[in-house]
């Protein structure tokens, strides 16, 4: 998992939330479950938000007019982020 403090302008570190249109939900911390609430989402690497969204998505034809994918990487500025 990644660490929240860190600052987007020092480090080259990008992080990650993952909703899921399959479950209407953000992704919780290490992927344990959904919550429908932002500030509980987990955050999650490039490297493991590819392999959870790619993996999710595997099936599904994305030249489809109507697609939609199961799971979506949305990136998180940490500067941006509310202080815990």
């Amino acid at each position: 998992m990644v660490e929240t403090n860190v600052s987007a302008k020092s480090s080259m570190i990008v992080i990650y939330r993952i909703w899921s249109n399959e479950h209407e939900g953000w992704w919780k911390p290490e992927g344990n479950g959904y919550t429908p609430i932002f500030s509980e989402a987990g955050f999650f690497t490039k490297d493991e938000a590819d392999k959870i969204c790619i993996d999710a998505n595997k099936y599904l034809k994305s030249d489809h007019i109507d697609y939609i994918p199961n799971e979506m990487m949305v990136p998180v500025d940490p500067e941006l982020e509310p202080k815990q």
